[in-house]
């Protein structure tokens, strides 16, 4: 139940169930708790026996028998029809204006309360300052917030929820939202308003800290909130606050990619609240708005990511590890031997789903095998799974038998989560207790992510060098000698870069074919590429990859019926739909042009296509249409520098048709 608590002129006022009345001869019941006047659901006071309220000398309200004392009015200026007093300082206002910022104030200047009859009403007791009575003096008039300062607005937030100004409320939640840039103000704002319940404000800092997640995890102020009772994460993932700030998220979706990504997060949380009904509603919800994820059995989905066997699906009637065997169907083997020959089989034809599933029953027969849950982390990250990677990875570095095997894993995860000092140091740790094929290789991965200049380059060609004399198997060595080739064309070495391709493919290193078939396209062997190319084509199991690789070495024609074979083993790859968009519009085709690129966005409503077909729309004279995709991409970034050129550009355009 909602509970209101006013102060006027000392005065504390309590409305239970936020209903409030504005007339003395409704029913209602009302008592006194000492200077306390508690009304129940509305305000009357002919049945509870009182017969009118006054003020005391000291300004409290209390009860007294004989008429209302009416109050003189000096003369009204041209302006205002009453003041609004804090301490000595008196604000002239419009009583109907004020009266139109809530019900309670409604209540009060035109209801049975004496304030009716005041010209002067003192709020000093109220807390609130001069400024912000006369900021929402302002906003009863003009309904804006633009003149004011930020600070300013998130007291005005305040006064609005202390009393009920929804309207004011809203304004000033939208307002300080769209402030909210980087991770510092959005700490600063998020601690502030959480206990007037600012949904919108609070859900666009949350996002901030999912956007710059590596940076909100070094914050304290980040972590101590998010380890807070009002905002949870883990453990509570499943309160009633998530739902709230969801549901709010519901209410604030506008654009059709909006609606689609809040009914399927919706789904998503329900379904991890074991709420299935609600599940299935958002899902349904979802799926009628065009978002192609929800239309999946997202039980599977979730299950098959997680790879947890002991998860109990589709209402408790299947075990997760059961459903892994039916979706991908393997000979189980007599021996661990025989798995790894099947799992080099399926790494080699570039089947990862059918490499999970023989890893998951390799996991079975061998559960504290740390190696074998590195191998599941990695395949997991080639399915675009982080958070199930690295919760192999934790796993791998809980089964840990060895020291040097602890820090090899706790620096794979460091490097992961984007700590890549952090994850160096771990990994000289390791190599000083043992030396190790991973360990090497976790070293060239961290120093190849900065910028290469030929010095390093050699230094992370020596690593791979010696990752490879350490001891391992083919399947990771053969990784090895495709990241040479990679660092080899870089370094513009091309014959070195295509020897050591050839040495991945002959171990079965299947995904070579790609480098190599580069190295031919920059010799400007441009069949050789393709053939080349088309190998991976050939072997690869799942090959929506290989056919959007190859559109790369051939002309416009088999470029496209390359990329429509893509799409059509792959609906959920972005890069076709990009393609084909830029065809369409070097074709003049500019209506089929944006409707491809809506066809991606309607699933992933990614910042790039989003500015793409924002500029689409701006050649076609569409600025309405431009100022639209550029708002939506500049919430995913709103410091993207083409996009707000745009925008600017957009919206002088459309000015100037005004």
């Amino acid at each position: 139940m909602v509970q209101v608590l006013l102060m006027f002129e000392g005065s504390a006022v309590v409305c239970n169930g936020g209903s409030w009345c504005g007339r003395a001869h409704e029913d209602c019941a009302c008592f006194i708790v000492e200077d306390m006047i508690v009304y129940d659901s509305c305000i009357c006071f002919r049945n509870c026996g009182l017969s009118h309220f006054d003020y005391d000398n000291e300004a409290n309200f209390v009860v007294v028998d004989d008429e209302v004392e009416e109050s003189s009015t000096s003369s009204k200026e041209e302006d205002g029809d009453m003041c609004c007093c804090v301490g000595e300082n008196e604000i002239r206002c419009r009583r109907f204006n004020m009266a139109s910022l809530s019900t309670p104030f409604k209540t009060m200047l035109y209801g049975g309360f004496v304030e009716s009859q005041r010209e002067k009403i003192n709020f000093s007791r109220n807390g609130f300052s001069l400024a912000v009575m006369r900021a929402a003096e302002i906003f009863s008039r003009t309904k804006r917030l633009d003149q004011f300062e930020p600070n300013l607005v998130l007291e005005l937030l305040s006064l609005a929820n202390r009393f009920c100004c929804e309207d004011m409320k809203s304004a000033c939640d939208a307002y300080l939202a769209y402030l909210v840039c980087d991770l510092e103000n959005a700490v600063l704002l998020i601690e502030y308003r959480l206990e007037v319940n600012a949904y919108l404000l609070v859900a666009t800092c949350l996002q901030v800290f999912l956007r710059e997640l590596s940076s909100s995890m070094h914050c304290s102020g980040v972590m101590k909130l998010l380890c807070s009772p009002e905002i949870v994460m883990e453990e509570e993932m499943r309160s009633n606050t998530t739902v709230m700030l969801l549901e709010r998220l519901v209410e604030r979706a506008a654009e059709g990619w909006e609606k689609q990504l809040a009914f399927h997060r919706l789904g998503v949380f329900m379904l991890d609240r074991k709420e299935y009904k609600d599940a299935q509603h958002w899902f349904e919800a979802a799926v009628e708005a065009g978002h192609v994820y929800s239309s999946e059995p997202s039980e599977m989905s979730m299950q098959f990511l997680t790879l947890d066997p002991n998860y109990m699906m589709f209402y408790g009637n299947m075990h997760g590890g059961h459903l892994v065997e039916l979706l991908c169907p393997v000979d189980k083997q007599g021996s661990q031997a025989d798995c790894w020959m099947q799992l080099y089989e399926r790494w080699s034809s570039v089947d990862d789903i059918g490499s999970l599933a023989v890893v998951h029953q390799m996991l079975a027969n061998d559960p504290g095998k740390s190696l074998l849950r590195f191998r599941q982390s990695l395949l997991l990250l080639r399915l675009n799974s982080q958070k199930a990677a690295m919760r192999s990875l934790w796993l791998a570095r809980n089964h840990s038998t060895s020291d040097h095997e602890r820090l090899l894993y706790e620096g794979w995860i460091l490097y992961g989560t984007g700590h890549r000092e952090e994850a160096l140091a771990k990994d000289e740790e390791s190599i000083s207790i043992q030396r190790s094929f991973e360990a090497y290789l976790l070293k060239a991965y961290a120093l190849a992510d900065s910028v290469l200049d030929s010095e390093s380059s050699k230094y992370v060609i020596h690593l791979l060098e010696e990752a490879l004399r350490c001891p391992s198997d083919g399947l990771r060595k053969g990784q090895a000698l495709n990241n040479l080739g990679s660092v080899y064309v870089d370094c513009d070495k091309l014959d070195l870069a295509a020897d050591y391709y050839m040495n991945a493919l002959n171990i079965k290193h299947t995904r070579a074919h790609q480098g190599l078939a580069c190295v031919y396209h920059l010799k400007n062997h441009r069949k050789a590429a393709y053939d080349e190319i088309t190998k991976l084509v050939d072997k690869a199991q799942n090959n929506a990859s290989a056919y959007e690789k190859r559109s790369e070495y051939c002309d416009r024609n088999m470029a496209k019926s390359d990329l429509s074979m893509a799409t059509q083993l792959d609906p959920l790859r972005t890069y076709p739909y990009r393609y084909r968009a830029a065809v369409l519009m070097d074709d003049h085709k500019e209506a089929e042009g944006i409707a491809e690129l809506t066809r991606a966005i309607d699933f992933k409503p990614d910042l790039q296509f989003l500015y793409l077909r924002a500029a689409f729309q701006d050649s076609m004279s569409d600025y309405v249409s431009t100022l639209r995709d550029c708002d939506a991409a500049l919430c995913l970034d709103p410091n993207h520098v083409e996009t707000t050129k745009l925008c600017k550009k957009a919206w002088e355009r459309v000015n100037e048709q005004k």
